[in-house]
């Protein structure tokens, strides 16, 4: 059985499209939580990113919700096997139709982005890492609308394709609150996460580099990720 072990719980993987990766686990560590109480996890996956935010924040309730049925399959067995249980609630609906009781304070989401890419033989693998009917513009106009109005929008995306996602979000009304440019290596940016809001602010840009020129981790990889892995790097 495929599983990434962490500090305080362990991800069963076997039947995800993605694996636990370097993305997640720096998503997972910077999303902030801080007085958030209600908590949406889209493409939630083997559940990763749910189980580090509840390790964060103790309050939080979040529903996590996934089309593929064996992704659900992966991530209820490993709520059910967290310390985080009674907070945690699998979803298996596709996100786009979702119709929640409720608005919440807090949504995140590494949602799938290679669009441009070829697709692969895997259906789950297609699906967790390709545009296929969750577009942008479909993902903004859902997440606006389950939003409250103080809430965070916390998303993880391809760093060239960084101003076509501030474009779309800005078209429905959510500006950047948070900007974090991940650098797999010294200067050779990846990925972008963003924090979106309803309301319009200043924010700083900051930069995360992963790995030094030789390969290893650098030191703020480690003290960022440290309270999640469950070894020392």
């Amino acid at each position: 059985m495929s599983s990434f072990h962490f500090r305080y719980f362990s991800v069963r993987q076997s039947n995800a499209g993605l694996k636990v990766g370097t993305d997640a686990m720096v998503f997972g560590a910077i999303i902030n939580s801080f007085g958030k109480s209600k908590g949406l996890d889209i493409g939630t996956g083997t559940g990763v990113l749910s189980l580090m935010v509840a390790q964060k924040n103790s309050k939080i309730q979040i529903q996590a919700i996934d089309i593929q049925r064996e992704a659900i399959e992966d991530t209820a067995f490993n709520f059910q096997n967290s310390p985080y249980s009674n907070r945690l609630k699998e979803i298996h609906a596709d996100f786009l139709a979702f119709e929640p009781n409720q608005k919440f304070d807090l949504i995140f989401s590494n949602p799938p982005f290679y669009s441009d890419a070829k697709l692969g033989a895997s259906d789950a693998l297609n699906q967790a890492k390709h545009v296929l009917e969750m577009t942008p513009k479909a993902l903004f106009q859902k997440v606006k609308s389950t939003l409250v109005e103080t809430g965070s929008f916390w998303i993880i995306w391809p760093f060239q394709a960084k101003v076509e996602i501030l474009t779309e979000a800005a078209k429905h009304g959510l500006f950047v609150q948070n900007c974090v440019v991940l650098n797999g290596k010294p200067e050779s940016p990846t990925r972008v996460i963003l924090e979106f809001g309803f309301q319009s602010k200043e924010f700083i840009e900051r930069k995360l580099t992963i790995r030094t020129q030789t390969g290893d981790y650098t030191d703020e990889y480690k003290n960022l990720t440290k309270d999640f892995h469950n070894k020392t790097l």
